[in-house]
């Protein structure tokens, strides 16, 4: 914590050798916490060539779904379970972040401990382009 209080954290990407991950390293005062991040890219796979999913979305007032199914973010532990509870029998399975635009650094960051907890290796971001309006 600084001076005001505030925590603070250091991120610290790396692309993989590939390119087509980002690997976030941040440090807490806890010890560092280590994500893989899959990004996007513009020519994205069909739908029906994706791997297994878990939707989260985020909206700008920190209310939370997993796979549209409202859940509230008591704890990263209790928001874990749920997570690992949606992955039950889909191996290899990726969780996709849909984080509304307004939404707080924070209710993010919540989720990426939750998914850490819960074992989930595989994190990616849903965006749209100005243009589509959707994934």
């Amino acid at each position: 914590l600084d001076a005001g209080g505030v925590a603070r954290f250091m991120l610290t990407p790396e692309a993989d050798q590939e390119g087509g991950a980002l690997l976030v390293r941040l440090g807490t005062t806890a010890g560092p916490i280590e994500l893989q991040v899959n990004l996007p890219t513009a020519g994205a796979e069909q739908a029906a060539e994706r791997p297994a999913e878990i939707i989260v979305a985020v909206s700008a007032d920190a209310r939370y779904l997993i796979d549209n199914k409202p859940l509230s973010f008591g704890s990263a532990a209790s928001f874990g379970q749920a997570l690992q509870q949606a992955a039950a029998g889909r191996p290899d399975v990726t969780l996709v972040i849909n984080a509304d635009a307004g939404a707080s650094h924070q209710s993010v960051v919540n989720v990426l401990e939750a998914a850490r907890l819960a074992g989930l290796a595989k994190v990616t971001f849903a965006a749209q382009s100005p243009a589509s309006g959707a994934r």
